[in-house]
C-alpha cells in the first residue's frame, strides 16, 4: 500500500473551531501546500481544505484522546478503507492547545518497522516547511524534537520564530 498521497492530513483531536482551521490554512497558503482536515474514518479525502473553513470539526472525531501513534494507525486504516489521497507518514494533529496558541503537533510515521510515530509541536505558519523537510528527508524528527525541548514552551522555533 502506497503511503505517499498528495494530501497531508490534519487530525482533529479536539473540537476545532472553523476560525482556527481557517487561520491554519491561511498561514500555509503561500506555500501552496495541501492540508486536509480529517475527523471521520468513513469519508474519502481527495481535495485539500480551503479557507475560509465553514464548519468546526466533528465532536465525534475518532482522533479525540489518541496518541500520535494511534492517529498514525487510524490514518493507515482510513487510506485502506476509503482510498483517500493522503500521506499517513507525514501528518498533523490539532488539539486543545492549537485553539489557544496557534500551534499543532507535526508527526512522522515510524522510522523503522515496529517503531512508534512521533510528533513535535510547531507554530501554524511553519507547518508546511517542517512537513516538506520530513517528506524530503532533509530533517529528522529527533533533530526537531531536540530543538523544541530547548524552548521554554516546548514549541519548535524555525523560520520567523527562530531567535537570533
Amino acid at each position: 500500500m502506497a503511503s505517499r498521497g498528495r494530501l497531508f492530513p490534519v487530525c482533529c483531536a479536539a473540537k476545532i473551531p472553523a476560525e482556527v482551521m481557517t487561520r491554519f490554512i491561511e498561514a500555509n497558503d503561500k506555500h501552496e501546500f495541501f492540508f486536509v482536515f480529517v475527523d471521520s474514518l468513513t469519508e474519502e479525502y481527495d481535495a485539500p481544505s480551503e479557507a475560509p473553513v465553514m464548519d468546526a470539526s466533528s465532536p465525534d472525531s475518532p482522533f479525540m484522546g489518541k496518541s500520535t501513534h494511534e492517529c498514525y494507525e487510524l490514518l493507515q486504516q482510513l487510506l485502506e478503507d476509503t482510498g483517500s489521497d493522503i500521506d499517513y507518514d507525514c501528518f498533523a494533529i490539532m488539539d486543545e492547545r492549537s485553539i489557544k496558541d496557534d500551534t499543532l503537533l507535526l508527526a512522522e510515521g515510524p522510522a523503522e518497522e515496529g517503531g512508534e510515530a512521533e510528533s513535535v509541536r510547531a507554530p501554524f505558519d511553519v507547518a508546511s516547511l517542517v512537513m516538506l523537510n520530513f517528506r524530503a528527508g532533509n530533517a529528522s524528527m529527533s533533530e526537531y524534537k531536540e530543538r523544541a525541548a530547548k524552548e521554554e514552551d516546548g514549541v519548535l522555533k524555525i523560520g520567523p520564530h527562530k531567535k537570533g
